[in-house]
């Protein structure tokens, strides 16, 4: 192996923040086995919030159907599992407790950082979602008036991932910012 590798290693295992980043991966993966076996009711708890986001943005209304999620006729589109964002926020969630973990000095600050981080990336991730869902409804409306072929799956996932990742890179960006930022104004002691 590496000097450097087994050099970075022991230095992450010593590091005293080392139980907080395995407590929020264990959580991280727990919570993503607990989505492979999740249905749209065990999901309503992020599905209803960016349903009704999106019923206000459009100005339409939604049916709920178990099987399939939330159904707008009008809109052509089924706000579902399969659209939850629950990854994304898994993905947030765990980039989040990674750039803020190793900022506070007390351990119960530490502890206290993974069920928050866990709620902001739930807040973060209906906003995300919504968006995605809404540039999402305008983009194929746009794609309808230019292509005959209507290219709906591509152009959905691509819209999809430009939002998500664009949005996680922002998450990130300013995170990493507030951080320093406020390491930067505080006061030595």
């Amino acid at each position: 192996m590496n000097f450097r590798v087994i050099k970075f290693v022991r230095e992450v295992i010593i590091n005293r923040n080392f139980p907080y980043y395995i407590f929020a991966v264990i959580l991280f993966v727990a919570l993503k086995l607990l989505y492979t076996q999740s249905t749209n009711d065990d999901l309503l708890f992020i599905l209803t919030p960016t349903d009704s986001l999106v019923s206000i943005i459009t100005g339409t209304y939604s049916v709920y159907q178990p099987e399939a999620g939330f159904v707008h006729e009008q809109l052509n589109i089924i706000v579902g599992k399969s659209c939850a964002g629950f990854n994304f926020m898994l993905l947030s969630f765990i980039t989040l407790s990674f750039v803020t973990i190793r900022r506070p000095e007390k351990s119960i600050y530490k502890a206290l950082i993974i069920p928050v981080t866990l709620i902001f990336a739930y807040i973060f991730t209906i906003f995300t979602n919504t968006c995605r869902i809404v540039v999402s409804i305008h983009v194929q409306s746009l794609a309808d008036t230019i292509y005959t072929a209507r290219p709906h799956e591509l152009l959905h996932e691509a819209t999809g991932i430009a939002i998500n990742l664009g949005f996680l890179v922002l998450l990130f960006y300013l995170s990493e910012k507030i951080i320093q930022k406020r390491k930067y104004n505080e006061k030595p002691a």
